[in-house]
């Protein structure tokens, strides 16, 4: 059976390196194993096989833009984590779990103020909740 749409680009892009798919692999790894453990359900419920996450998770392979859309919307993951590793736009619940279990997601540095304000997304353990963010409205 052919799968209607690709699932990986074969193709790298200039500075593209090994260690940059790996890092980006391990951060989506990171993820996947706190939201769903099992590798092939993973993979079931995205519509693709279990050595695509595999290769994914391992740096062999890029996924293509609409699997990676699935995969942010699946994890509940920004593409600032994957490819920085910013906690910005990810989940606060999972952001903790996350932190808690790799400390090296934890910010380290503080950006300069902006107005007199600290930039919270690079504060360490500050992650917004659904009750601060409507009582600043």
């Amino acid at each position: 059976m052919l799968n209607a749409r690709p699932t990986t680009q074969p193709v790298r892009t200039p500075g593209d390196t090994l260690e940059k798919r790996r890092a980006r692999g391990l951060r989506i790894r990171w993820a996947r194993e706190e939201v769903e453990p099992n590798r092939y359900e993973f993979a079931r419920k995205l519509g693709v096989e279990a050595t695509t996450i595999r290769n994914i998770e391992n740096g062999k392979a890029n996924p293509g833009l609409q699997l990676l859309h699935e995969i942010c919307h699946s994890l509940r993951i920004s593409l600032d984590y994957i490819v920085d590793g910013r906690l910005i736009g990810i989940d606060p619940e999972l952001a903790g779990l996350l932190v808690m279990r790799h400390p090296e997601l934890a910010p380290t540095r503080q950006k300069p103020p902006r107005n007199g304000k600290p930039d919270t997304d690079y504060l360490p353990n500050t992650f917004p909740t659904m009750s601060s963010a409507s009582s600043s409205r």
